[in-house]
C-alpha cells in the first residue's frame, strides 16, 4: 500500500469517492438484472394514472411495452364500421332509443325531410343524422308503417356522405374504385331509374357504393334496360365512392 501512501490528499478522496461509487453501482445492476432484462418470464407493469390520459399502453408477447399517443375521437369513430346491414353500433331494422346512445354520440330528433333519388325513383323520406361530437357521421333514414301511414322509429336505411365510417378493410367515401376492387370482386351497374352507378359485392350483402358518376367513360347504353351490367374498365381507374348506402 506504499502507492496510497505516496497519494496526494486530495488524489486519495478522489479514489475512495470513486470506490464507493462503484460499491453501490454494482449491487444495484445486478438486481436490475436479475428482475429485469435476463428474467423473460417477469411483467413490466406501468400505472396508467402516471402517463395521463392521452396515451394507449400495449404489451406484446415478448414482454416489451410500447405507449402511443391515443386521440379519443379518432378512436371512437374508427371504431364505426361498415358490416352487411350494420354501421357502428345501428343495425338495420333496429328501434332506436335516442336519448340512450354511447357517449358522444347523438341523434337529430327533427325528422328531416330528404328528396332524393333512388333506384326507385324520386322519393321524399323522413330521416335523421347520427353524429358524433357535432361530427356527422351517417343519415338514419327510417321506417315506414304502412298501416299508420307514417315514419317510425326503427332504422330503414342508412346513407354514409362522410368518411368517417369504413369497411374492415378500410374502404370508405372518397375511396377509389380502384381501391375497392382491389379487395372485393365486384358487380357493378346502373340504374336510369335511379341514374346511379352503384358497386356491390357478394362480401357485403346489403351494401351499395354509389360511384360518381362523372367518372364512367363508357360506350354502352345506359338506358337499354332499368339495370345495365357494366365493367371495370368502364370507369377511370379514380373514380371516388361518393356514397355509401346500407340497407
Amino acid at each position: 500500500m506504499d502507492w496510497f501512501t505516496d497519494l496526494s490528499v486530495s488524489n486519495k478522496i478522489a479514489l475512495i469517492t470513486l470506490v464507493f461509487t462503484c460499491l453501490g453501482v454494482i449491487p444495484a445492476y445486478i438486481s436490475l438484472t436479475k428482475n429485469g432484462s435476463k428474467d423473460t418470464g417477469s411483467s413490466i407493469s406501468i400505472s396508467k394514472s402516471n402517463l395521463g390520459n392521452n396515451n394507449n399502453i400495449i404489451n406484446s408477447p415478448d414482454g416489451k411495452v410500447s405507449i402511443f399517443p391515443q386521440k379519443t375521437d379518432i378512436h371512437n369513430l374508427r371504431r364505426v364500421f361498415i358490416e352487411p346491414q350494420k354501421v357502428g353500433f345501428i343495425e338495420i331494422g333496429d328501434s332506436i332509443d335516442i336519448t340512450n346512445l354511447p357517449e358522444g354520440f347523438r341523434i337529430s330528433d327533427d325528422g328531416i325531410s330528404s328528396r332524393r333519388q333512388t333506384g326507385e325513383g324520386r322519393v321524399v323520406e323522413t330521416l335523421s343524422v347520427l353524429s358524433y361530437k357535432d361530427m356527422e357521421v351517417y343519415e338514419i333514414l327510417w321506417d315506414f308503417d304502412y298501416e299508420k301511414e307514417q315514419y317510425i322509429r326503427k332504422v330503414g336505411e342508412i346513407m354514409i356522405n362522410s368518411d368517417i365510417p369504413q369497411t374492415i378493410d378500410r374502404i370508405k367515401v372518397g375511396s377509389t374504385l380502384t381501391d375497392l376492387g382491389g379487395v372485393y370482386e365486384l358487380d357493378i351497374w346502373y340504374s336510369y331509374v335511379g341514374d346511379i352507378f352503384v358497386a356491390t359485392t357478394e362480401e357485403l350483402p346489403g351494401v351499395q357504393f354509389l360511384l360518381e358518376r362523372t367518372g364512367y367513360v363508357g360506350q354502352k347504353n345506359l338506358y337499354s334496360s332499368d339495370m345495365v351490367e357494366l365493367e371495370f374498365y368502364d370507369f377511370k381507374s379514380d373514380t371516388v365512392i361518393r356514397a355509401i348506402r346500407v340497407f
